[in-house]
């Protein structure tokens, strides 16, 4: 098991009825420092790319 996060209408598809905006968190036996870690990281790198 690890943990994962997924944007929901890319899942769906074109039908969704998720917000555009929704992720979903599915959280593994991780430590909590590597999931904070991993989650900032993955943070920044979008609000990088959403500029």
């Amino acid at each position: 098991m690890r943990s994962l996060i997924g944007h929901r209408c890319t899942f769906e598809g074109p039908d969704s009825t998720a917000p555009k905006d929704m992720v979903r968190l599915s959280i593994g036996p991780e430590s909590r420092a590597d999931l904070v870690a991993d989650l900032e990281q993955a943070l920044e790198r979008a609000a990088k790319e959403d500029r």
